[in-house]
Parts: C-alpha cells; sequence; structure tokens
C-alpha cells in the first residue's frame, strides 16, 4: 500500500503478507535500486590525495639501488602479492584477496584491523560480494578452478577459518577462470552468477540460487581468463591485458557485443581491474605496467585524469560511495593503498 502525505512531498510504503521467497520480483528490484541510490554518496575528490596505507610495507629499491625501509611496520598485516579488494557494507568489512598466502582476509572498516582469516586451497585473485535485501552478504570465488558462494556471516563468525571446514551454500565444479560477477537477469527475473568459460571463449551464466548452469554466451575477441567487470546487469568493461585494450561489452537477448575501444593517449599496459563511480558516471582503471590508474568518463567516453607515481604496481581496486575513498591494491609493494 502507497500512503501520501498531503502536507509534505513525500511517499511511505507498507507491505502487507510480506513473503521474502518474493523479492527476486523485478518491481521489488527496481524499488530497492532505486532507494538505495538515494542513499548519501560521497565523491571522490581526484586529487589522489595519500590517506591511509594498509598492511606492511616492503622495502622499496630505488634508481641508484639503495633499500629505503619503512619504519613502525612490526605490527601491521602482512600481506604477500594482494589482487583484488571489495567491501562487505552489511557486516564492516574490507575485504582482500592476499593471492601468495592462499587466503582472503576480512578487516574491521572503521579500523582496519584484522577480524577473520579464510584460508584456501589456492590463491584467489578475483572474487564477488553481492548482499540481499534482507540484509545477508554473500562471496563469490574460484578456487582451483572450482566456483564457491559461501554466506559472509558463517566465515566472520570464527577468528581463522579452513575452506575445508566449512560447507559452501553451492559449488561450481566445472573448471572455470577468470572472472566472476552477479547481475540481475531481467528476462529472467532473477539473479545470475556469471564466471568466464576459457574452453568456450565466454560466459557461463549460472542461477544463484543454486549454482545450476542455465546459458552460455559466446564474447568475440577476448584472450584467455580476461578481466571483466559489471558497471550495470547489461553492460561490462573487458581489460585484455595480453593485447593491451579495454572495451565495453553489452549483454543483450542472451548475446554478448563488443562496442567502442577505450583509446587513450599513452597506451594501455597490462589493465587489470575496474571501479565504478556510477553517480559520477565515471570508472578506474588500474593500468599495472604504466603505473598509474586512469580515470575515464562513461558519458564523454575519454579519460579525464591520469594518476601516475613511480613506485605504483595497482592491480585491483575499489570505490566506497559512502566515505568517498578509493583503495588500491598496490601488488609489488604488498599493501593497500587508500586515496581521498
Amino acid at each position: 500500500m502507497i500512503n501520501h502525505d498531503n502536507d509534505e512531498d513525500k511517499v511511505s510504503f507498507t507491505f502487507f503478507d510480506f513473503n521474502q521467497s518474493e523479492v527476486c520480483n523485478p518491481l521489488y528490484a527496481k524499488l530497492r535500486e532505486k532507494l538505495s541510490s538515494n542513499k548519501k554518496s560521497k565523491t571522490f575528490s581526484m586529487q589522489f590525495t595519500p590517506h591511509k596505507t594498509i598492511g606492511y610495507q616492503r622495502p622499496v629499491i630505488t634508481e641508484d639501488g639503495d633499500v629505503e625501509e619503512v619504519s613502525d611496520q612490526d605490527k601491521k598485516l602482512k600481506l604477500h602479492y594482494p589482487s583484488d579488494i571489495k567491501i562487505a557494507r552489511h557486516h564492516g568489512c574490507l575485504v582482500i584477496a592476499d593471492d601468495h598466502n592462499d587466503r582472503i582476509v576480512f578487516l574491521n572498516l572503521d579500523n582496519y584491523q584484522l577480524r577473520t582469516e579464510f584460508t584456501l586451497e589456492e590463491s584467489v585473485t578475483d572474487f564477488w560480494i553481492e548482499s540481499d535485501s534482507a540484509g545477508n552478504e554473500y562471496i563469490y570465488f574460484g578456487d582451483n578452478g572450482i566456483t564457491f558462494k559461501f554466506n559472509i556471516a558463517k566465515l566472520v563468525e570464527h577468528a581463522q577459518v579452513k575452506l575445508k571446514d566449512i560447507e559452501p551454500m553451492w559449488k561450481i565444479s566445472e573448471k572455470l577462470s577468470g572472472s566472476i560477477m552477479v547481475i540481475h537477469d531481467a528476462s529472467r527475473k532473477e539473479k545470475v552468477v556469471l564466471r568466464w568459460n576459457n574452453d568456450a571463449q565466454g560466459l557461463n551464466a549460472h542461477r544463484d540460487c543454486d549454482g545450476s548452469l542455465l546459458a552460455k554466451y559466446p564474447v568475440l575477441s577476448l584472450c584467455d581468463s580476461p578481466g571483466l567487470f559489471a558497471i550495470s546487469n547489461s553492460e561490462f568493461i573487458a581489460l585484455n591485458h595480453e593485447s593491451n585494450m579495454v572495451f565495453k561489452i553489452t549483454l543483450t537477448d542472451g548475446k554478448c557485443e563488443n562496442s567502442d575501444m577505450f583509446q587513450v593517449q599513452n597506451p594501455w599496459k597490462h589493465p587489470l581491474s575496474v571501479a565504478k563511480e556510477l553517480s559520477q558516471h565515471r570508472i578506474y582503471i588500474s593500468d599495472y605496467g604504466n603505473k598509474r590508474i586512469v580515470v575515464w568518463d562513461l558519458l564523454q567516453e575519454c579519460e579525464i585524469k591520469i594518476h601516475h607515481e613511480e613506485h605504483l604496481h595497482p592491480f585491483g581496486i575499489f570505490y566506497d560511495d559512502q566515505s568517498g575513498l578509493l583503495y588500491v591494491v598496490d601488488q609489488q609493494a604488498c599493501i593497500i593503498r587508500v586515496y581521498q
């Protein structure tokens, strides 16, 4: 029922006979997305002012061969070639794929202290976090080619937990690699999990509820295990780090179509990850080989700023629109650089 308040310009909603199983209705999903978009968000300053460094920083080797030690490191989190970073908002956690330590770590978002260490069988370079209307949060990732879905609440109950000791919500045993994403498929009226299929050179679409296979979408002009990043339910940024190309892919009527290339003044050199700030219609692309972050305007379809640092090796990247902070994984330094 919708109640109109004649005295003020506002509308209140009352739900009767609420059924949790009905929240997958596309109209409910649109309402939830609209309400979420109205939350106050902070815009990135574009100044790339250093705000914080997370993790034990390895000594820096200068061009002259000198070693620059970094002080006060003993008590800091020791990451080993981290690769990706996200935020689990409902649980107040910063989540990091600690690649060579074969683990995913959950840090308290307010003080960046270690909360949970999730040990895997092999390294994880890419993962996804998704929430539902009831406040549940889930993490999706691939370990040794197998795709898993876990309820984050079950993981953060423990200070340490091992993959072999906890039961996933589901797993996909088919050997898949590369990017993993969760989108709302309007045509199917349900959430689907997308995972790159190297053998088929395309995307596998799986049901979010049980991981069962729905469809396979071929994608042209991509290398093995490309980087694919969803910026909406039908648009993705594709990063071909072997041929150094960045372009957009649109999913329409079960087909993936390539669109315009992202042309920059200085050619790409191993682009690896994308962060989105859609309230400003822009994305941030980590250009690993060029030691830079490229800010791209999605409306103007051009670069609007480039941030370069000599000792920066950006891998995973994530923008937090509630704090206005940009998190950048510096893989070689084994730290997370936070900019404001």
